[in-house]
């Protein structure tokens, strides 16, 4: 059965991650959900163990979902993880090497297809710093589905809405298609 560790970072648009995380777990495929300190100010994990029917991660020290060392377990088990929606805090993180906090360690742990997603205000997708961020990590190998241009939670209009959950889906599939 193949397996997506989906990380959750903290953006209005965490519960679209909702949308995603059920559309996988009714095609079979196991999600593993890991949330980040951010994404629990929006949902609580118990959204996606009712969803998933698994545990939700939410630290690296161990919360009761397998242990102080799950990030390592979710690391080696998974086939894809994605980063949906990623913060400008996750992808800042993930792209300095920081790894701190569970969504980091597993993906600091993880070898396989890394994809990201971001989601955040139009200033900050403008900012030069994100367009650095996001390049560092195409370097090291992940595959980036773009924001999209729209209204966003504060009302302003442009690019950094979150990607249509189809076209996220789409790029886990393609992943997953080449394992």
């Amino acid at each position: 059965m193949p397996r997506v560790v989906l990380g959750v970072s903290g953006s209005v648009a965490a519960h679209r991650a909702l949308d995603i995380a059920s559309d996988l777990t009714k095609r079979g495929i196991e999600v593993d959900a890991v949330m980040t300190r951010g994404a629990q100010e929006f949902l609580r994990p118990l959204a996606f163990e009712a969803i998933t029917r698994r545990p939700v991660t939410t630290s690296v020290f161990g919360d009761g979902s397998g242990g102080a060392y799950a990030h390592l377990r979710l690391a080696t088990e998974a086939d894809v993880l994605v980063v949906a929606p990623a913060s400008v805090n996750a992808i800042s993180r993930l792209a300095h090497g920081l790894c701190d906090d569970a969504l980091s360690t597993v993906a600091y742990s993880f070898d396989g297809p890394r994809i990201i997603a971001p989601a955040m205000n139009p200033r900050m997708w403008a900012n030069p710093l994100t367009g650095r961020h996001l390049l560092t990590l195409t370097q090291l190998g992940w595959s980036v589905v773009p924001p999209v241009s729209g209204d966003v939670a504060c009302g302003d209009h442009g690019i950094g809405r979150l990607a249509p959950v189809p076209d996220i889906l789409a790029a886990i599939d393609s992943a997953l298609s080449r394992r």
